[in-house]
């Protein structure tokens, strides 16, 4: 079993474009989040930018990150990492994505662990799920919800949901066995793939496993352009990401 991080970068997100490359406190999205997965001692530095544009490329080589080029014609990470796993010796791909400048490097640890432990299930994607403590959230569209069976194994996907127990946030960390993401690149996404923009249905409607990973707290993502006020907030006054800031400066 080797696992690896693959991050997918492009500059055409649709409610905030070219985020990726936006400074936060003076370093790119990106930067944070791939230096944050560098923390993640279960990895073991096996991480990399897949991307096809040279913009975002050049300013991961210039900080001495390891990228893979890819075409700029995927129309979602998922395809993107497919291609560039092919360049890769990996059994497990982790997809961890661009815009969770405030992931956990422990949350990613507890991710590898828990796929270590399934090595010999039958499950074929993992995604990293938190609590939704703010019933608004429910209702605000910009971020996936699941619910959760008794064995944590998630079997509906939306952006909104009316009923408030047992549901959880979709967090930008997903890990695929490579025979699984191989597979479901071949697969045409449903009309309720495209309608609610969620790639995991595809996993889900074509009857492969997907398990919830759950962790307490969850952590603000950009999304929006918004969101930048309250990670910036958080990275200021929390002891704990103000302490990994400083680590991924070093």
């Amino acid at each position: 079993m080797k696992i690896g991080c693959i991050i997918p970068a492009h500059l055409k997100s649709i409610r905030f474009p070219k985020k990726i490359l936006y400074k936060i406190k003076g370093l790119e999205m990106i930067e944070h989040v791939r230096r944050r997965a560098l923390l993640s001692i279960q990895l073991k530095k096996r991480v990399h930018v897949a991307s096809g544009d040279s913009n975002i490329l050049k300013i991961v080589k210039n900080n001495n990150g390891k990228v893979i080029k890819t075409s700029q014609k995927h129309s979602n990470g998922t395809s993107r990492v497919a291609e560039a796993l092919k360049k890769t010796n990996f059994t497990h791909v982790i997809i961890l994505q661009g815009d969770e400048p405030l992931i956990y490097p422990k949350y990613i640890d507890k991710f590898v662990m828990e796929i270590k432990k399934d090595r010999k299930s039958k499950i074929d994607c993992w995604n990293l799920v938190s609590p939704i403590t703010n019933p608004k959230d429910l209702q605000r569209k910009s971020f996936v919800k699941t619910k959760l069976t008794k064995y944590n194994y998630i079997e509906s996907l939306s952006r909104i949901y009316n009923e408030k127990k047992n549901v959880y946030k979709i967090l930008g960390l997903i890990a695929l066995k490579r025979e699984a993401i191989l597979k479901l690149v071949k697969i045409k996404p449903s009309y309720n793939e495209k309608k609610k923009y969620i790639e995991q249905l595809r996993i889900i409607e074509n009857n492969m496993t997907l398990k919830g990973v759950k962790v307490k707290q969850a952590l603000p993502s950009i999304n929006e352009k918004r969101d930048l006020k309250k990670v910036v907030e958080t990275l200021n006054t929390n002891k704990i990401q103000k302490k990994i800031f400083n680590n991924i400066l070093i």
